[in-house]
Order: C-alpha cells, then sequence, then structure tokens
C-alpha cells in the first residue's frame, strides 16, 4: 500500500512539474515577442568567501546574453548597474534625504566585456561603466558618497544579440546592513529563456535559508556549498502592474551568520547567535532606548524640562482621558499641523556639529530635526504617561516582514506602537518631509500586513537573557465603505464669454484621504504610487484659472474626513460657433492602472485598497442645448469592480453627468485579469467622454 501512495506521489509531482513548465513556456511565448529585451541565456555565480566580518567577500560573476528588440531595449542595456542590486522590488519609505540606490560600496570590478553580434557571429564591442555617484548618509550620521557603475554600450540597433559578462567583488563590512537578509528573485523583466544560478558559500558558515516554490540542488565539494538553481522559459513578470511577486513568484532568501555574533547567555551559558534583525534595529534605535532609559531613571536636564513642560501642555486639554488616547491623538494632531520638520541638511554635511541637540526645545518651538526625529517622539510618548515599541512593517507590495526576510529593518521608516493605559494600541508614524499623519493613519500598502515588534528588554543587557523570538503583529484594515472619494460641481458654461466656470467640493474619506489630500496642500506625495492620485480635480487643462480654494479640517481619527472647496475657470477651445465640444476625460480623473493586458498575466492582481470614487457634474448653459448626439448609459460589473457612466439632460439648459467606479475585490487571479481590465479599458478610452452640445432653437 505505502510503495502504492509513494508511486501516485511521485507521478502527481511529475505531472504537476510538467504541467507547470507547460504553463511557463506558452506564458514565456506570449511575452517574448512584445519585450523590450528577451534575455536568452544567463548564468550568475555568487559567491560569500570568508565566515567572520573582517574577512567576508562577496563576489559576483554575471554572463548573461540579450537579444535587443526595439528601441527601448537599447535605453535598458544602457540603464544596467555593474552590479546589479540583489532585488529588484524592494520599495523603500524614508524621509527624502534618506532614500537611496541599494547599491554595494567598496566594488572592484575584477573583468568587464561585451560582445555583439549583428550576423551571427560575436565580435568583441567597446563597452565601460561609467561612474557615477549617490549622496547616501552613513553608520556615522553624515552625508557620504556611493559610488556606481552603469554600463555603456554604443552603436546598438534593434535586432542585436548581446553578451555581457563581469565579475566584481566587494567586503561584506562595508555594505553589511543591505546583506544581513538578501532576496533574490529568479524571474526579470524581461523574459529569460535559460537561466542558471549558483550561491555559494564557506561551510564553515552558519546560514539561515528561506525558499518559495522552488527549491535549489545543494552540494557540497571542498568545503563549498553550491546552491543551484536551473530554469527555462521564464516570462518577463517582475514588474506586472499590481502584483505581488513575492507571493506567486519563485525567490529565497539568505542571511550568513558570521561567527561574532555567537554570544553566550547569562543564565544558561548556552550560545545563541545574534538576530540579524536585533542587529539591525539596534543600530536604528539607540536614541530610542536612551530616551527610554533617560524618563525610566527620572533625567532630569534643560531640554527634557521642555519635553515636560509641553507634555504637560497637551494633557491639560485632556481632562477626561482614561486610556490617554486623546492626549496621544492630539500630539501627532499638533505634530502633523503646527511643527515644522527639518531635513538636518547641514548637520548631515557636517557643517554645524558644535551645536547641541535640544530635540525638547526644539519642539517646543514648533521645530522637528531629522537627527532627533524619533527620539523626539519617545521622549514625548513616555512623556505623557505611555509606553511604545518600535514596530517595523513592509510595504506589502513588495514584501512581507517574516523571521527569514527583515531588509527593511535597515532604512525603512517604523511605527511607534503606543500601549494605552486599558491595553488598547495606537499607531503613530513619526513625522518627516514624506509622512505626515495622524493618529492610527497609515497607507493603504501598510495596512493588514505583519509588522515586527522590537523592545529594547529583548537585548541582552546586564544580568540579562538575550529574547530571541520575534514578535508579529497584524496592522489593521480599512473597510471599503470607509475609502471614498466624492467630487461634487457646479459648472457654468457661457457660450458667450466662451468660458467654463467651477464651483467645486471634493469629500475625502479613508485611504483617498490619506493618499490625495496632501496634493491640495502644496506637501510632497508618495512617489511609490500610481501617479493618477496626484492629479488634482482642478486639473482639467491648460490655461486653469484658480479662482479661490478653501481647506477644510482633517478629522484627527479614522477615516480622517477631510474636503476641499475651489473655484476655478478655463476657456473653451473647442467652440465652433454654435457647437460646443467638451472633453469629458479632463473633468473625469478617476484611479486606474494602465498596462493591463488581457491576452496575457502571470501573476495575481491586486488593487490598492477597495472603496469607491464617485464624480458628479451639473452643467448650467446660458442658453439652451441639445445633445448632439445620444448618450446609452455604461454600466460594468465584475468581479474586481463596477464602473457607471452617464450623460443626461435635465431640462433645456442643464446637463448632469456621473461617474461611479467600485472597487469591491482586493485580489482577482490572473486568469480574472480581464474583469480588472474593462473596467480601466472603458474608464480611459470611452467615447461618451466626448459631450457635444448644440444650441437650442
Amino acid at each position: 500500500m505505502k510503495t502504492i501512495i509513494l508511486t501516485i506521489a511521485v507521478v502527481l509531482v511529475c505531472y504537476l512539474r510538467g504541467f507547470s513548465q507547460q504553463l511557463s513556456d506558452s506564458l514565456y511565448n506570449q511575452f517574448k515577442e512584445s519585450e523590450s529585451l528577451e534575455i536568452l541565456d544567463e548564468h550568475l555565480i555568487v559567491e560569500l568567501v570568508g565566515a567572520k566580518i573582517a574577512l567576508m567577500r562577496f563576489s559576483i560573476l554575471r554572463d548573461v546574453q540579450f537579444v535587443i528588440r526595439s528601441e527601448k531595449g537599447i535605453e535598458e542595456i544602457n540603464q544596467l548597474l555593474i552590479p546589479e542590486p540583489f532585488d529588484h522590488h524592494y520599495i523603500q519609505h524614508a524621509p527624502t534625504l534618506h532614500l537611496q540606490k541599494r547599491m554595494f560600496d567598496d566594488v572592484r570590478i575584477d573583468s568587464l566585456a561585451v560582445w555583439v553580434s549583428r550576423n551571427g557571429q560575436f565580435l568583441r564591442h567597446p563597452a565601460r561603466g561609467i561612474l557615477f555617484q549617490d549622496e547616501v548618509i552613513n553608520d556615522k550620521s553624515r552625508l557620504g558618497i556611493i559610488q556606481g557603475r552603469r554600463l555603456s554600450v554604443g552603436d546598438l540597433v534593434p535586432g542585436d544579440t548581446i553578451r555581457l559578462y563581469y565579475s566584481v567583488n566587494f567586503p561584506f563590512d562595508e555594505n553589511w546592513k543591505h546583506l544581513f537578509s538578501i532576496r533574490l528573485f529568479h524571474h526579470s523583466q524581461w523574459p529569460q529563456h535559460h537561466y542558471q544560478l549558483n550561491w555559494r558559500y564557506n561551510q564553515r558558515l552558519d546560514v539561515d535559508t528561506a525558499f518559495h516554490l522552488i527549491r535549489p540542488v545543494v552540494t557540497v565539494n571542498r568545503g563549498i556549498v553550491d546552491m543551484q538553481w536551473t530554469l527555462r522559459n521564464l516570462p518577463g513578470v517582475l514588474d506586472e502592474p499590481n502584483s505581488h511577486p513575492y507571493i506567486d513568484l519563485p525567490w529565497f532568501v539568505f542571511t550568513p551568520k558570521p561567527k561574532e555574533l555567537l554570544v553566550e547567555q547569562y543564565s544558561t551559558f548556552n550560545e545563541n547567535y545574534i538576530p540579524a534583525w536585533m542587529i539591525l534595529s539596534g543600530q536604528r534605535e539607540q536614541a530610542v532606548i536612551s530616551s527610554q532609559v533617560a524618563v525610566s531613571q527620572g533625567v532630569r536636564t534643560a531640554d527634557f524640562s521642555a519635553f515636560n513642560r509641553l507634555a504637560d501642555s497637551i494633557t491639560a486639554k485632556c481632562p477626561d482621558d482614561s486610556t490617554g488616547r486623546k492626549a496621544l491623538t492630539r500630539f501627532q494632531k499638533f505634530m502633523v499641523n503646527e511643527v515644522r520638520y527639518d531635513n538636518d541638511l547641514p548637520f548631515y554635511r557636517n557643517e554645524v556639529n558644535y551645536l547641541r541637540d535640544t530635540p525638547g526645545r526644539d519642539l517646543q518651538g514648533r521645530l522637528l530635526r531629522d537627527r532627533n526625529r524619533v527620539a523626539a517622539y519617545g521622549n514625548m510618548i513616555l512623556r505623557l504617561g505611555l509606553h511604545f515599541l518600535t514596530a517595523y512593517p513592509m510595504d506589502k507590495r513588495c514584501g512581507e516582514i517574516s523571521p527569514a526576510f527583515f531588509s527593511t529593518i535597515a532604512d525603512n521608516d517604523f511605527f511607534l506602537l503606543t500601549v494605552l493605559r486599558d491595553t488598547s494600541i495606537a499607531w503613530i508614524y513619526p513625522k518627516s518631509d514624506m509622512a505626515n499623519f495622524f493618529c492610527d493613519e497609515m497607507p493603504f500598502y501598510y495596512e493588514d500586513t505583519p509588522v515586527m515588534l522590537q523592545n529594547y528588554l529583548q537585548k541582552r543587557g546586564y544580568k540579562r537573557d538575550m529574547d530571541i523570538r520575534p514578535i508579529f503583529y497584524i496592522t489593521p484594515d480599512s473597510k471599503p465603505s470607509e475609502n471614498y472619494r466624492k467630487v461634487n460641481a457646479m459648472v457654468g458654461v457661457s457660450f458667450e464669454t466662451r468660458k467654463a466656470s467651477f464651483q467645486c467640493r471634493v469629500s475625502l474619506s479613508g485611504q483617498f484621504s490619506t493618499m490625495t489630500r496632501n496634493i491640495y496642500r502644496g506637501m510632497e506625495v508618495d512617489s511609490t504610487i500610481n501617479p493618477k492620485y496626484g492629479i488634482k480635480v482642478s486639473n482639467i487643462g491648460k490655461n486653469v484659472k484658480m479662482l479661490k480654494t478653501s481647506l477644510g479640517p482633517v478629522a484627527d481619527d479614522f477615516p480622517f474626513l477631510t474636503s476641499v472647496t475651489s473655484a476655478y475657470e478655463c476657456p473653451l477651445p473647442d467652440l465652433s460657433g454654435d457647437t460646443l465640444s467638451i472633453n469629458l476625460s479632463q473633468w473625469i480623473n478617476p484611479i486606474t492602472v494602465d498596462g493591463l493586458d488581457p491576452s496575457r498575466r502571470a501573476t495575481a492582481f491586486y488593487s490598492d485598497f477597495c472603496g469607491y470614487d464617485s464624480w458628479s457634474y451639473m452643467i448650467q448653459f446660458d442658453v439652451p442645448v441639445v445633445i448632439a448626439a445620444p448618450f446609452d448609459p455604461v454600466d460594468i460589473d465584475t468581479d474586481y469592480g463596477e464602473y457607471a457612466f452617464n450623460v443626461k439632460q435635465i431640462n433645456p439648459s442643464q446637463i448632469l453627468v456621473t461617474s461611479y467606479f467600485l472597487t469591491k475585490a482586493a485580489v482577482i487571479p490572473a486568469e480574472k485579469i480581464d474583469h480588472a481590465a474593462r473596467l480601466f479599458a472603458a474608464m480611459n478610452t470611452h467615447p461618451y467622454y466626448w459631450l457635444k452640445v448644440v444650441k437650442g432653437k
């Protein structure tokens, strides 16, 4: 019986592998013809030499052949970095000055060569790595320079086959923050006909690994562990719009554990490795830990007294506050509305190193400096009589933080998960030039996803063991009914003055408030989200004249209701005699996703969030009009969402235009991509968006 079951299992595995390969082959053939580049063959060898931090070095050898299929492909060849970063799908969220490319420091190029085949024969081709520099904040909290090289190959034309070969190496200790948790996807943004990866390391080095969907063939030869993947016909789907590749595509994570991280526990004398996530968080939280210790010990300084005075002024305005939530909410509202953020550029350039840090007095004077941004928050929360844990998230579009993958801890923003007096919790996202969120407010990409919690008492201390167990918590999620944008406008259209005058009110709630209200307040808008979130309702074309804008208050609790009322006018360029043409696509801008091909999709499609987007324009003409062409209402309902569009003549001089888009599915499988594509196509290209009217008799 066991033999029969084993035989069935083996047959089933072989069948599924065969079916998966057939699916991959089919997708590969669909994708390769329309891509700018195709990878014919790629062999990547990554080797980590050594077992101690000071002696560890990474070497990367890449031998890859591309077929250039378009002019865009030539541009993409000349944008390749040498070497390429391991993780192409990581999204960082941090103050602008802290944003950086994940390049490697102190890279030595051992060899670089390019061959080009135009007539079936490869010939050596002149190529070089162009040096460029990027400013980064280093481990000493100063601006430093990191250098990278970008490939430059001239005289290429579509149809060429190019072979790129390079070998580089770099030290571990100069790049450790980004090498303690390495993730590598096997797929690329371009289709790959044949792909082989060899990942090697010293057998004496302890490591943690995690594999998703595909495991390697592992061999050991002369003390070197070799993990090998050999794959073929991989479609280029790593950059599919609104995908979560870490769910649908294969990847692996590699975490080295150098011998220096081995420590002895105080009470048991057992040896354990300090978790890499604890090392990364420890570097980030030094100022936070200092504030926690200082408050617990009752340290008194002039600057700490400034924190106390500010905390007292806030709590005095919240008399009935048994849990502390009102005071915390009021404090974060004060930070968002009244405090100015300073990126501290002179400090990071080492121009004002003679000045003492005075975060308490700065904050009392409505100033938050970047260098002590989180420390100021830590001090204030503690002085409000509350406690907190640091909570490290990961943008759920690129991954989920876990014991295996935690690279986000190195350079990403984190929350302060505040514990209130009744043991309930509140979420605080520290203010910066890129973050102006109220208490319990977070962008959609941090909703319903794990965060790793850190408590400084977990770390090893005097007569205290280190607690190596990671703690995770799931962030809250918003409901579809709470996320909406409502646009209501009265439009006066004059044939005589050839102008359209708008009186518009925009009501925002939930994620629409979080993601779009800052565009009306002249603040920075998140560059990682769909750029259509950054389009004001008044952006209806050229020569728009803003007459008045009034910003309503923002509710300081969820769903952060707010409104914007504005008056503006614009000329009517498409008025010819008695006929007026209005391009309604400039008036109605729902959040749509471009680049969806309903005929091919490899990964599931994820919406940003569920909610609705409603637009209504009541157009009042100064003369009676007649719609030149009849309108049939548009009403599309799919598993992904609903879309309705209608133009209705209310009376001889009034026309009502309405648009309604409801996103009701958080995710749809790849085979149902047409359910989303049909909606977006209708919103982007529907011919009824052209409203033509003629003066009535």
